[in-house]
């Protein structure tokens, strides 16, 4: 089978789409805008027929952002969503694909992902995603996150996010948008240049309480995400404000 080609489409974020990101996960609205096209990148790949992905199968399993400036809301964005190669994860497959948006000035935004999904052909053992060095000393900030069902809403609606795992009867926040509010947990001045990335380990539940463990450091802070039961839903989470590899 064959991955298909890089996919390309232009994404226009208005000014009430970057509102409710916004609102949704903490973050600028211009730093909102440049994620709802890297949404749109991804879903358009998972979408390909190529790959023959079942749909309600995938799942996010690792998500590396980088920013280098800010995008004015609103600006015509070139999206460029590519599948790199697909190899066998567990009992599924992971796809990893790269996802760039660019306005009229270059980018705007960087991305690698790992997408774990059922396809529908044999994917060859792939190696071990490489792990993000442990931090020296531990977590020791703590911030409370709790992403409720409106944030839910508001990103579904304007990230246009049509995956049928985070459609509306369902409760699971979506990766990316995990992601993204932990960050802003942590940083919440974010702004480009910066670089977010995380692994995430298991489902949360819109409404359910979660802690933001961080610790900042001169390249960036380190941070992980738990629920109530003290189990790691989100970890090896990096967010550095100057665009250095935190």
């Amino acid at each position: 089978m064959s991955l298909g080609g890089p996919q390309h489409l232009t994404v226009t974020t208005t000014a009430d789409e970057a509102c409710r990101l916004a609102r949704a996960t903490g973050l600028r609205p211009d730093v909102a805008a440049a994620c709802r096209a890297l949404v749109a990148g991804l879903i358009v790949v998972l979408h390909d027929p190529a790959l023959a992905v079942e749909p309600g199968s995938p799942r996010h399993v690792h998500a590396d952002l980088s920013m280098p400036r800010p995008v004015p809301v609103g600006a015509e964005l070139e999206v460029t969503a590519t599948p790199v190669r697909v190899a066998r994860l567990g009992a599924a497959a992971g796809v990893w694909i790269d996802v760039d948006v660019d306005d009229v000035d270059g980018p705007v935004l960087r991305s690698q992902h790992v997408v774990s999904a059922q396809i529908g052909w044999a994917a060859e053992p792939g190696p071990p995603l490489s792990r993000a060095p442990r931090p020296s000393a531990p977590l020791g900030d703590e911030a409370g996150l709790c992403i409720r069902r409106q944030a839910l809403d508001d990103y579904r609606a304007a990230a246009a996010d049509t995956s049928p795992v985070h459609g509306p009867e369902t409760s699971i926040v979506p990766g990316l948008l995990l992601l993204l509010a932990a960050a802003a947990a942590v940083r919440p001045d974010l702004a480009a240049p910066a670089r977010i990335a995380g692994r995430f380990s298991r489902p949360l539940e819109a409404g359910t309480a979660a802690t933001v463990r961080s610790r900042s450091g001169p390249d960036g802070d380190r941070f992980l995400v738990v629920d109530a039961a003290d189990r790691t839903v989100l970890r090896d989470g990096a967010v550095a404000p100057t665009g250095a590899r935190a």
